[in-house]
């Protein structure tokens, strides 16, 4: 009987090795290959022509307006994108006309600007507004036209886009003199001055006595 114990442990221990030499360890799968994700920029300006090149000097091949959403899809030196809008429109743009979220605010950057009821240039003036007046835009995407309200007034109307700059208008300051004024006064100072009518003389006063 010990001896049937025997053979049977030993068959026992044997289709036991056996089991555990055809187990397959599953090796996990190869990690999936990381996708790009987007990257998007908004417009920043009135109007952004696309250029072929990425270059200032080369020819523009299409035209996106502000706040227009545009996928970058290469870069250059020199801060510039290769970038395409959803419709297909694509080619370079530097990176300081671009921005990362829409444009919301802007500035007047003209004098005698009138804000008007429609857009158009014929309709009602609602108001006039003094270059630097901070405008928010009320309509995202804006083309010749934006709808805004004045930071200033709170009056609500519509302005052409190029009336408008992403940042206040810089003035060059003049002191007092300089300038056509400080030209005009050395001109005058340069030019021949009349002599006055002739008079009679008066007494040449004499050199002073010596003490």
């Amino acid at each position: 009987m010990f001896r049937n114990c025997l053979v049977a442990i030993g068959m026992a221990l044997s289709f036991g090795f056996y089991g555990c030499a055809t187990i397959e360890v599953a090796t996990p799968p190869p990690p999936a290959p990381r996708q790009k994700l987007p990257t998007y920029y908004y417009v920043g300006v009135g109007e952004l022509n696309l250029k072929e090149t990425p270059d200032k000097g080369g020819n523009d091949k299409a035209l996106a307006r502000l706040n227009e959403k545009v996928e970058k899809t290469e870069g250059a030196t020199g801060g510039w994108f290769l970038v395409s809008t959803d419709d297909g429109r694509s080619g370079w743009a530097i990176s300081k006309d671009l921005e990362l979220k829409p444009v919301t605010n802007l500035f007047v950057s003209k004098k005698g600007i009138c804000l008007r009821a429609a857009p158009d240039g014929k309709s009602e003036e609602v108001c006039k507004l003094q270059v630097n007046d901070q405008v928010k835009i009320l309509d995202p995407r804006p083309h010749n036209w934006v709808q805004v309200s004045v930071e200033r007034t709170k009056a609500k109307g519509w302005l052409e886009v190029k009336n408008l700059a992403k940042n206040p208008v810089a003035f060059s300051r003049y002191k007092k003199g300089s300038g056509e004024g400080k030209a005009k006064k050395e001109a005058e100072k340069e030019a021949p001055q009349d002599k006055p009518a002739q008079g009679p003389e008066s007494p040449k006063p004499s050199a002073p006595e010596a003490l």
